[in-house]
């Protein structure tokens, strides 16, 4: 049943990219360079390792603004599980944020992101917690070349809502300053095909037993102007997230950083 509903899925989301290029034409010639949309489909969502929605498909959607001088805005949304989140089915993150390219094209970033769970809070768990919601924001700097990508993301809040009460483990300190370091390479092969490769780091300041390595191989192909279909490699080595418990019912358990294989297929205007 699970694959029939993503097949549906993926279906929607080629009919959406089918009806692009009759929405392009109506787009200004001075806008087409600036705005920039997509839509997704995925067999599951996998941030950082981590499995979101619990093992099932999930609908994404995100929208850019690229301004002539570098700087840069937008907002990205997916669904999230409520096992995963207690009281939770969506993400969305809002960013801000400036690009460059310097000498022997070399790219500069950095960026203020905030993402936000809707309706989410520890204590929706069956098990209850703190009114303490899982919102928080990060600061990015990064720097890249010739496909190859370094990033450090900073949280100026508490990480995913992280702090002695809402983790339960006797330590009673919060998590701003947590730190996430990655470095991709996205690699063309022939036919069209990319090898992107990732390796990220998160460290969750003060509760260091949640801190984990996740790794990514991702290989796509655009199948059209509008289209690209990928499959990734994802995992992590993240204990803490070992046979975890779900929000929703506890009697329900998944390993949340286990090894998976992920589909997408990705709408771009």
């Amino acid at each position: 049943m699970r694959w029939r509903r993503v097949a549906t899925m993926l279906g929607g989301a080629a009919a959406c990219a089918v009806a692009l290029p009759a929405f392009a034409e109506d787009v200004p010639v001075g806008d087409e360079k600036r705005w920039s949309a997509n839509a997704s489909v995925v067999s599951q969502y996998v941030s950082r390792g981590l499995r979101q929605t619990w093992g099932k498909p999930a609908l994404q959607a995100g929208v850019d603004y690229t301004m002539p001088n570098g700087f840069y805005a937008g907002a990205w949304g997916s669904q999230v599980s409520d096992h995963v989140i207690a009281g939770g089915h969506a993400e969305i993150d809002t960013y801000v944020g400036y690009a460059t390219t310097v000498a022997h094209d070399v790219e500069l970033t950095t960026g203020l992101y905030r993402y936000w769970y809707p309706g989410a809070r520890y204590d929706k768990a069956f098990a209850g917690g703190p009114a303490t919601g899982y919102d928080y924001t990060e600061w990015m700097v990064g720097a890249g070349w010739r496909g190859v990508s370094v990033k450090l993301w900073t949280s100026l809040s508490n990480y995913f809502g992280f702090d002695g009460n809402s983790l339960a483990d006797g330590i009673n300190r919060g998590s701003r300053g947590s730190t996430y370091a990655e470095v991709n390479w996205d690699v063309p092969l022939p036919n069209d095909f990319t090898l992107g490769l990732h390796l990220g780091h998160e460290h969750v300041r003060n509760h260091s037993a949640f801190s984990f390595t996740d790794y990514r191989i991702e290989l796509s192909r655009p199948i059209n102007k509008f289209l690209t279909l990928s499959a990734a490699l994802t995992g992590a080595d993240a204990s803490a997230y070992a046979n975890q418990a779900s929000a929703r019912n506890g009697a329900d358990r998944m390993s949340l950083g286990r090894r998976t294989v992920a589909l997408k297929l990705t709408a771009t205007y």
